[in-house]
């Protein structure tokens, strides 16, 4: 078979690419463990206000961290959300009547995997 010659420089970067995943495929990710806390503390809370309503990122597994622990202290209950475009999950707090300053804390502990950008690849659509 006779490969053209302006089609050599992709069909080069073509097999370094399989070579690379090839290689890369029986080879165990490196890992590394995090500790995030968030905290915030909502202070001048308008006097006679009705009710104050909090969200803050949480965190999910997926192939890129696996989520060991998460402490959630806050006065009060919380939910645990998902919004439908992206999947991304966030911690909902509501409060009626608050007084004086509100203090939440979110802490988590995860396991983080090494992404060297061969795994995930997003499509340009899904990057904006």
């Amino acid at each position: 078979m006779k490969i053209p010659t302006h089609a050599l420089p992709v069909l080069v970067a073509g097999l370094a690419v399989f070579a690379v995943a090839a290689a890369s495929a029986g080879q165990e990710r490196k890992t590394r463990v995090f500790r995030f806390k968030y905290e915030t503390t909502i202070r001048d809370i308008p006097t006679g206000a009705k009710s104050l309503d909090v969200w803050l990122p949480y965190p999910l597994t997926d192939s890129n961290q696996t989520i060991r622990q998460v402490t959630i202290r806050v006065p009060g209950t919380v939910t645990i959300g998902r919004e439908p475009m992206y999947g991304n999950e966030a911690l909902f707090y509501h409060l009626d009547n608050p007084k004086g300053p509100v203090e939440l804390t979110l802490e988590i502990t995860a396991t983080r995997r090494e992404n060297a950008g061969e795994l995930d690849v997003l499509s340009p659509t899904e990057a904006q």
